[in-house]
Parts: C-alpha cells; sequence; structure tokens
C-alpha cells in the first residue's frame, strides 16, 4: 500500500518545499485514489489543505482547510472524502496524518 501511495504522488504530486513547506501536494482529482490505498491502512487523516496555483505555476495556500479530531480512520477519511467532494478538481489537497 505504501509503495503504490509513494508512487501515486511521484508520478502527479508536488513538493512544496520551494514555499518552505516540508510536504508534497497532490490534484484533488487524484484524492480518491489516496483515500481508498489508506482505506485498509488504519491512519488517521487529521485534515487538510487546499492549494491553487497561479499563472506562474506558483502553488498557494487558498485557506480552504478541513480538520478531523476523532481516532477512527475510517470516520477521518470520510471527512476527508465529504470535504473534497465539494472541491475543485483543479484544486491541490495536502493532507495532514495523525503521526
Amino acid at each position: 500500500m505504501l509503495s503504490k501511495l509513494l508512487e501515486l504522488y511521484a508520478r502527479n504530486g508536488f513538493s512544496l518545499a520551494e514555499n518552505g513547506i516540508p510536504s508534497a501536494i497532490i490534484p484533488i482529482k487524484y484524492s480518491p485514489q489516496v483515500l481508498e490505498l489508506l482505506f485498509h491502512s488504519q491512519i488517521i487523516i487529521l485534515g487538510g489543505d487546499i492549494y491553487e496555483r497561479d499563472e506562474n505555476g506558483n502553488f498557494y495556500a487558498n485557506y480552504a482547510n478541513w480538520y478531523y479530531e476523532g481516532n477512527d480512520s475510517k470516520e477521518s477519511l470520510f471527512s476527508a472524502k465529504n470535504y473534497l467532494s465539494k472541491c475543485n478538481p483543479n484544486e491541490f489537497v495536502l493532507f495532514v496524518f495523525k503521526e
């Protein structure tokens, strides 16, 4: 599962290192695949931040986000899926996972 998730991010994700953020974002249109890969992992998604890309190709946070405060991985996936289903598929998501 982890190798498939890393491959998905390697092929379709973008680093935010140039923004000073040691994380990666992925287009929202790939979020169903991310959530499917996480379904059996017991990883809790604490929330996420939504990013857009400007005309120069730079990424910026549009200050849309969601959070989950529970301890159930399936509920956290449902929360993420529900929020992301309302987003523009041309936007990008930075998932925040519980360690």
